[in-house]
């Protein structure tokens, strides 16, 4: 792949000195599970492969422990309660039946080289904690740790979900016809990308593709990835990190980002430096535009209720509304009844203030 990299450059002449960075997820094809859930299926998993292989092991087992896990995958504790007390209890004795499987088959040759059994003890390990010679489920375990055991190298992202990340470098010169992709670096999905440019250069060093400047975004950007780069002349081009509002209350002598300048967005020059605070008030009094509406839309006048028609509406066989104006905004409606069980509209004589004759309609 680096040698066909390589000739693509040469025969497309492309200008590989200006390239961007990013990351793009990759879901992984496996069913997402919950944590009680995920270490049942796991206990399932090694108890199939130890009835197929170590049959007098797997009848040595307790017939309760062996009964809990008999159901398919699917149906696992499928019977318990929805109550989070007992959801809680469950979970518990989940995790001690996790512990007692892996103590009770640590020093047993033919199970413990077992991926079934490996999987056992790195999902407890994620999952659980021994504090004072009891199991306990951690309330916490990150995004670093498995989300299925039948692919358990895929991990979790907080925005993305579960699976896994490729890092992926590519020309974005405006002089090329074309642009290519130079590198890829596969990760799992709890990668954070700001430890992914320095890999990404030394890779793009082998390949002789090593850019002048590279773009990426706001995590690539930390003062040791830009000194690292620099090293390697190569300039880092990304957004500066902002800081929270509050610093800027509390904190006057806080960083300065673009907030404190007014810049002119024509051509982008930096016009005046206005102090933090003052543009903390500048943003606050910004607001949306109001249109001034006349007095005579606010409210309205006896005399056009009294010029206005009345439209009748039928809203069910026995019973009519009828607005007082159609053209003001605060309508008023009026019960009209009926006197035939199919009438759905009729002329009806509306009484208007004592200052204008009534009107018929």
């Amino acid at each position: 792949m680096d040698r066909v990299t390589t000739r693509l450059v040469d025969l497309l002449d492309l200008d590989i000195r200006k390239q961007r960075l990013d990351s793009t997820h990759v879901f992984s094809n496996m069913a997402t599970f919950g944590r009680m859930h995920m270490m049942a299926v796991s206990i399932k998993r090694f108890l199939t492969q130890l009835k197929r292989h170590e049959r007098d092991a797997y009848d040595a087992l307790p017939a309760e422990l062996r009964q809990r896990y008999a159901p398919s995958s699917a149906q696992l504790l499928a019977k318990e309660s929805k109550d989070p007390g007992s959801r809680a209890k469950t979970r518990q004795q989940v995790a001690e039946d996790l512990h007692d499987l892996i103590n009770r088959f640590g020093d047993h040759p033919g199970m413990r080289e077992r991926t079934s059994y490996q999987a056992l003890v790195k999902i407890f390990g994620q999952q659980c904690e021994l504090v004072g010679g009891r199991v306990k489920v951690r309330a916490k375990t990150g995004a670093n740790c498995m989300q299925n055991p039948s692919d358990p190298e895929a991990t979790y992202h907080g925005k993305k979900g579960p699976g896994y990340q490729v890092q992926i470098s590519e020309t974005c010169s405006p002089d090329n016809d074309v642009q290519l992709i130079t590198t890829v670096l596969p990760q799992t999905a709890a990668e954070p990308d700001s430890y992914a440019l320095l890999p990404m250069l030394q890779d793009l060093q082998k390949k002789d593709c090593l850019p002048e400047e590279i773009t990426v975004d706001t995590a690539y950007g930390s003062d040791e990835n830009v000194q690292a780069a620099a090293a390697m002349d190569v300039e880092v081009i990304s957004p500066v990190a902002g800081v929270k509002e509050t610093a800027w209350v509390k904190d006057a002598a806080a960083p300065l980002n673009t907030d404190d300048f007014a810049i002119d967005e024509r051509n982008g020059k930096v016009e005046k430096w206005r102090p933090a605070r003052q543009a903390m008030r500048r943003r606050r009094r910004i607001t949306m535009p109001t249109r001034k509406q006349p007095p005579s839309t606010c409210r309205p006048r006896p005399a056009r209720i009294a010029r206005s028609a009345v439209h009748v509406r039928s809203m069910n066989r026995n019973q009519e509304y009828s607005p007082l104006s159609t053209r003001t905004k605060n309508a008023d409606w009026m019960r009209v009844g009926t006197s035939s069980k199919h009438e759905c509209s009729r002329s009806v004589t509306h009484r208007a203030p004592a200052s204008s004759p009534p009107t018929a309609v």
